[in-house]
């Protein structure tokens, strides 16, 4: 606990069944990760990139603080990133801060939708 009016959330994010779109393809999973600021969603840090590995454990810790009746809209993006100039788009989820913050000590299952299937 921060003081009597801010929280702080810490966790980690890891992926499961990750669809790629070609199976013979080279994984390089990262995810974005986004808070709605003033009605637009602004990059607030991201994961590291894992070369190689379908479905992911990433070692990145976020913390976010959670002033005391204020909710925050979160949006996770999973992208395939090759190179800096090479990110392809797999899906995103957007919840907010007070289903992380029910959910603490424990695991927050979210479920990544790309446009045309679940990820």
């Amino acid at each position: 606990m921060l003081n009597d009016n801010i929280d702080e959330i810490e966790f980690t994010l890891e992926c499961t069944e990750i669809r790629f779109p070609d199976r013979r393809y080279r994984y390089h999973p990262q995810i974005k990760f986004y808070i709605r600021e003033q009605g637009e969603f602004s990059l607030y840090d991201q994961t590291e990139v894992v070369h190689g590995i379908k479905n992911p454990i990433f070692k990145q810790k976020f913390n976010i603080p959670c002033y005391s009746g204020v909710v925050l809209n979160l949006k996770f993006e999973l992208l395939d990133s090759q190179s800096n100039d090479d990110l392809k788009f797999l899906g995103q989820a957007i919840i907010n801060s007070e289903e992380l913050f029910h959910s603490a000590h424990h695991t927050k299952v979210i479920e990544i939708m790309s446009l045309t299937h679940k990820v």
